[in-house]
């Protein structure tokens, strides 16, 4: 009798062990889940984002720069603001000060050192408009009537040092190396040799399909969003001998894009954001989409979450990963429930063993 009712209350315990133990899948892996986490509306048309540290900076036309707490990404801070004077689009941050192409009034320089309290803007006037920004070393490049260098070694006295003609309107540009690629609309993407960034190299060019947005490099391949014909992929190992371009076409227009680890995630207007597998850049996935329920310009991504830029609505926050609470017992608690019921389970046969035990003496 004894025996026995020891095997049944140990049978308990292994079922119940089963039963808590049952492991729940993680939410990280290859299959996108996007959800809105958050949102945050902005003063503004809202057109690009750019994080660094717990701070996304938005470029929001003639609002100037918007600055917002994104250190709990469900839970976005209330923007700070900083006039520019001009209309502020694409952004980099680097070393404490924000360089922000401001359009007719040029490059914009700021003192972001605390983002809660932004300094005045210092501007650099470039030959024509501008409307993206790159940082590498000591120069930012503007696509200010071509490829604008200025000199940016002391951040409070910007210095405009050249301007190299382009074929075509410049549009988004990158620096990979030394050599800056700039999207330049109807005539594809130029490649300028910037080794001496006071006297850039003579433009090599590569036509594509469509109207060149923006650019990225990466691994030896140039990612250029073309307007209505989506994504174009062109090897540029050899930079001045670019290869054919490689097409992945998108629902939407294809602005701005962003490069993080094997995907390319592009704001593509009022199809979302697209997100492409380019692993393999001679042969890129098919499409997968956020929608975005608006407007997408511009879209940053870190870890889990997406950050898009939407002209109308401001920054919005998606997890890529998103996935649907199971009603009851969250997955956190699991193995603190597993030990207090295992504890119960052997509290329960001692004490049966004991009251077992003592009838048996009687």
């Amino acid at each position: 009798m004894q025996k026995s009712m020891q095997r049944k209350l140990l049978l308990m315990f292994l079922l119940g062990s089963i039963f808590f133990v049952i492991p729940i899948a993680s939410s990280n892996g290859t299959t996108f889940t996007p959800k809105k986490v958050a949102e945050q509306s902005l003063s503004g048309a809202t057109t690009h984002v750019y994080l660094d540290g717990d701070y996304a900076f938005m470029g929001v036309g003639t609002s100037g720069l918007a600055i917002v707490d994104i250190s709990h990404p469900k839970n976005p801070g209330t923007p700070v603001y900083r006039d520019t004077s001009g209309r502020a689009y694409n952004l980099w941050v680097e070393g404490g000060y924000a360089y922000v192409a401001d359009f007719d009034k040029g490059l914009a320089v700021i003192d972001v050192s605390d983002p809660t309290n932004p300094g005045p803007a210092t501007h650099v006037l470039t030959t024509q408009a501008c409307g993206d920004v790159c940082v590498s070393g000591n120069y930012a490049y503007v696509d200010g009537g071509g490829l604008a260098v200025i000199d940016i070694s002391d951040p409070v006295h910007p210095n405009l040092v050249v301007t190299k003609p382009l074929t075509g309107i410049p549009y988004g540009l990158c620096v990979s190396g030394e050599y800056a690629y700039i999207a330049t609309a109807d005539t594809g993407l130029a490649i300028v040799n910037i080794s001496d960034p006071t006297n850039p190299g003579t433009p090599i060019y590569e036509d594509t399909t469509g109207t060149a947005w923006d650019v990225c490099v990466s691994g030896g391949y140039a990612y250029v969003t073309t307007g209505s014909t989506g994504l174009a992929i062109i090897d540029v190992s050899d930079p001045t001998n670019p290869g054919t371009p490689v097409y992945r076409d998108t629902t939407g227009t294809a602005y701005f894009i962003f490069l993080n680890g094997s995907y390319a995630y592009i704001a593509a207007d009022t199809g979302g954001v697209a997100i492409i597998d380019v692993s393999d850049p001679t042969n890129p996935g098919t499409p997968t989409y956020i929608d975005v329920e608006g407007q997408a310009i511009d879209v940053y991504v870190r870890g889990d979450y997406a950050y898009v830029a939407d002209e109308h609505y401001g920054l919005k926050v998606y997890d890529l990963f998103y996935t649907t609470p199971e009603p009851g017992i969250p997955f956190d608690n699991f193995y603190l429930l597993f030990i207090g019921f295992s504890v119960l389970c052997l509290v329960f046969i001692v004490s049966k063993k004991r009251k077992i035990t003592s009838e048996s003496q009687k």
